[in-house]
């Protein structure tokens, strides 16, 4: 087995580069490898390079931190401290359910529902195998049993994948696994309970996201396409709101202080923080160059 392929991250890390850090892997009986991981990553990438360093199929890798595993598709960068290398433990599946994870990998997408259906009648599904299972098919998430459709780990894969929508209303409404879907894809606030999408806070807070100013200076046009999807998820009352479009780059910054909504100062003023920002890079991207102010008459005339 060959593993799950690394993107051109792995190609690109190096021990004291910007967003790496070093990883410890240990095992019951002591240190297996170290290894240096970009805070992209996602925990499969890990298992992908430990599986490089120590031979043990990917597969067969649960990975800890502290007490709280590691889902494949989960970035390990919320874990990394500044500086500090990050240490990961690793337990070993047992063989029957490797077995059963190879199943979900290498069966046909159109027989999966078939192979859930199977799992439930012999009473062999177990989580590992769930998430495996909603992670190829998040439709699936609908069609668990009640114990593990409510589980959280089992929503957080789905949801990871696009599945928040066929998740229990609970748990659209619950705000750390709405924040972890609106990570990976924007448009899943549309999925979000309306309470959620009327939260002003809590809106502009997956508006502004972690990393935005570093985005907004790399690739202003993407991080402010981001911004206005999730912008445009929100309920048609927050569309309205003067600081909210304003992140967007919709609008003209308005003047700080509270509206007659009650719009909170402090959110105002890193709203208009944020345009300024926007606005900035923006301009610095569309400013012509030397040679593109030259008439092309007269660059004709110099070049010959």
């Amino acid at each position: 087995a060959g593993g799950p392929e690394v993107g051109s991250a792995r190609a690109n890390v190096a021990e004291g580069a910007p967003g790496c850090r070093q990883v410890h892997i240990n095992g019951l009986s002591g240190p297996l490898c170290a290894v240096v991981a970009h805070e992209t990553w996602t925990s499969l990438e890990l298992k992908a390079a430990v599986q490089g360093s120590t031979g043990i199929p990917a597969l067969e890798q649960i990975l800890l931190v502290g007490c709280e595993e590691l889902d494949d598709e989960e970035r390990i960068g919320r874990f990394f401290e500044e500086r500090a290398p990050l240490d990961v433990s690793l337990l070993r599946r047992h063989a029957s359910q490797v077995q059963l994870l190879r199943r979900v990998d290498e069966t046909n997408f159109l027989s999966l529902p078939s192979m859930l259906d199977s799992a439930l009648l012999e009473g062999g599904l177990e989580r590992p195998v769930a998430m495996a299972l909603v992670r190829r098919c998040p439709a699936l998430l609908q069609r668990l049993p009640a114990l593990l459709a409510g589980d959280r780990q089992v929503v957080l894969a789905a949801a990871r994948v696009g599945g928040l929508r066929y998740a229990d209303a609970s748990w659209q409404e619950d705000a750390g696994v709405v924040r972890v879907a609106v990570g990976l894809d924007p448009r899943a606030l549309r999925h979000a309970s309306l309470a959620l999408r009327s939260d002003r806070a809590f809106v502009a807070s997956l508006m502004e996201d972690e990393g935005l100013v570093d985005r907004l200076l790399e690739d202003p046009r993407a991080a402010l396409a981001r911004s206005r999807v999730v912008f445009r998820a929100a309920s048609p009352g927050l569309q309205q709101d003067p600081a909210l479009l304003q992140m967007a780059g919709l609008s003209a910054p308005e003047a700080a202080g509270v509206d007659g909504a009650g719009v909170c100062r402090t959110v105002t003023a890193d709203a208009k923080r944020k345009a300024r920002v926007v606005a900035a890079a923006l301009q610095r991207r569309s400013r012509p160059s030397a040679e593109e102010r030259v008439p092309s008459r007269s660059r004709s005339r110099s070049r010959s």
